[in-house]
């Protein structure tokens, strides 16, 4: 309200520096047709004046709406900044355009999280939004997906048709790949599955 206020005393006092301009001109030129040379004199002062006024008034305006358009800018939290930066270094193949099917859908996913009332800022969020791009998009080995920002494993994981998690190591995907099970759904889910009942063998 305080800033509406100001901006609008501002456009007044504009205003009333052009009409003082005006004026200053109409006697000017009444004062010339009688040969009133003093009356023209001071009514040039009178007009330059006026003009140095709006002049004034003019850049001040220009300021004020400057610094009022800065105030009304959202400010981006650096958390967000952050973690968005990460995301986007994990997930090289997501087009922040949603040109392709995959981003598309992880725009939409993003939106949604919003829209559930998840917080950006805090770490919780970014691995929701892995996590259901992971479920919605699927593997790709061309494309890693489902990455969340680094925690410092070096442990890469791929869920099942049950949705439990199966941490596969380097070397076993390596194996997979050369095995040529990495891009066969169906093997790749046998050995996944094997892995799976290995890994609880050995927790035993």
């Amino acid at each position: 309200f305080t800033q509406n206020t100001n901006a609008q005393s501002l456009d007044a006092r504009i205003a009333q520096a052009h009409q003082q301009i005006q004026q200053a001109e109409m006697i000017i030129a009444k004062a010339t047709e009688v040969g009133n040379g003093g009356d023209v004199v001071e009514a040039m002062r009178f007009r330059d004046q006026a003009k140095t006024n709006v002049s004034q008034l003019s850049q001040v305006k220009q300021q004020f709406d400057a610094q009022r358009q800065q105030a009304q800018q959202p400010r981006v939290d650096p958390n967000v900044v952050g973690y968005a930066k990460q995301w986007l270094e994990a997930n090289p193949w997501y087009d922040p355009t949603g040109r392709d099917r995959d981003s598309a859908m992880t725009k939409a996913i993003d939106n949604e999280l919003a829209s559930e009332g998840f917080d950006p800022s805090s770490r919780d969020y970014w691995e929701e939004l892995t996590s259901r791009v992971s479920d919605a998009v699927g593997d790709d080995s061309a494309k890693p997906k489902r990455r969340a920002p680094p925690t410092g494993r070096t442990r890469e994981h791929a869920p099942t048709r049950t949705k439990k998690e199966i941490y596969v190591t380097p070397e076993r995907k390596a194996a997979m790949i050369e095995a040529g099970a990495w891009d066969d759904v169906a093997k790749r889910n046998r050995l996944l599955k094997a892995y799976q009942e290995q890994d609880r063998g050995s927790a035993r």
